[in-house]
C-alpha cells in the first residue's frame, strides 16, 4: 500500500537495492533471498501506477476510472491487487493532480 509519496518511495528502492544484503525478512510474505527481484517488481508496479494515473489525469479520466484501470497489466502479478491498486490509486490520484 502506498502511504506517501509514490516517487519518493520508487527512488528509496533504489538507494535499499545499493545495500550489501544477503536475505530480508519482510512484514508480509515468505523470507526473501533474492531481495533485488523482489524490489524490482514491486518499484515495476510502483512505476505503472505512477505511469498510468499521470497518464489518467492528462487525458481528463477520473479517479473512479483510474482506480479500476490504473497497472492493469500487474493484476496477475499480485495477490491483494483488486483491493490494493484501487487504494493506491486513491492515495496518488490527488497528489498527482498538482504536479
Amino acid at each position: 500500500m502506498v502511504e506517501g509519496d509514490i516517487k519518493g518511495l520508487i527512488a528509496a528502492i533504489d538507494t535499499l537495492k545499493t545495500y550489501p544484503v544477503k536475505q530480508v525478512v519482510p512484514g508480509h510474505g515468505p523470507v526473501a533471498k533474492d531481495w533485488i527481484t523482489a524490489l524490482n517488481n514491486e518499484q515495476r508496479y510502483l512505476n505503472a501506477v505512477l505511469t498510468d494515473v499521470r497518464a489518467a489525469i492528462k487525458t481528463g479520466e477520473s479517479m473512479e476510472h483510474a482506480m479500476s484501470n490504473a497497472a492493469a497489466s500487474e493484476r496477475d502479478k499480485w495477490l491483494l491487487f483488486d483491493i490494493a491498486n484501487r487504494r493506491n490509486v486513491n492515495t496518488i490520484f490527488t497528489a498527482l493532480e498538482w504536479e
